[in-house]
């Protein structure tokens, strides 16, 4: 009977030692990054207003869809942008309004129409490649980030989402290099510390 007893204790100190041994596994799993989804990419330009905001931008804003606020939203807009073709400003609201919905396709018509006015505008340029690598159009979205960077070489979110873009397509060599970049340029800005963190996770063994 004594035996019977032992056996029984020692098959449940079994199991919780096994049970604890599966737990703690799957928590460094976790913790090295193992289950980490892919990283995105950073807007330069706020999702509230038009105006710039660099390397203060957050990234953690994930397109959540259209709802029936933002579509009326945006169909004022299309009213507004057509009554008055010659009014950039709204233009480009309505391709930042439809870019942050969820309709990529609209959106870069009306980046581009924009662009042909302010070619220049690497911010815009930047939210353009966006689009492309929200369409998982890869090398579109690199070339266009690349070519912001021929207007202004230092400009972060381009190096960031160029190394986020090169992540997706699985050129993991190219996203470390695009990443180090951007900690190169400013350590300290958000999207430095977001690049830092990519390295010593997602990237850290390449």
């Amino acid at each position: 009977m004594n035996k019977q007893i032992e056996k029984k204790i020692s098959s449940f100190q079994f199991l919780y030692i096994l049970t604890g041994l599966i737990g703690l596994g799957i928590f460094l799993l976790i913790s090295s990054g193992v289950f980490n989804s892919a990283p995105i990419v950073a807007r330069s330009i706020n999702k509230n207003s038009n105006a710039p905001s660099g390397s203060n931008q957050s990234f953690d804003e994930i397109h959540s869809g259209a709802n029936l606020t933002q579509l009326n939203k945006i169909k004022k807009i299309e009213e507004d942008v057509k009554n008055n073709p010659n009014n950039f400003e709204s233009l480009l609201s309505l391709a930042h309004q439809l870019n942050d919905n969820g309709f990529y396709e609209k959106a870069i018509v009306n980046y581009e129409k924009y662009l042909k006015k302010f070619s220049k505008n690497t911010n815009v340029i930047v939210d353009y490649g966006v689009c492309y690598f929200e369409l998982k159009k890869y090398d579109k979205s690199i070339s266009i980030l690349k070519s912001a960077l021929q207007i202004e070489p230092k400009h972060q979110i381009a190096h960031f989402n160029l190394g986020i873009v090169n992540f997706s397509n699985n050129d993991m060599q190219a996203a470390k290099n695009w990443l180090e970049k951007t900690v190169e340029i400013d350590a300290h800005s958000e999207v430095g510390h977001k690049a830092k963190e990519l390295l010593n996770t997602q990237l850290r063994s390449e």
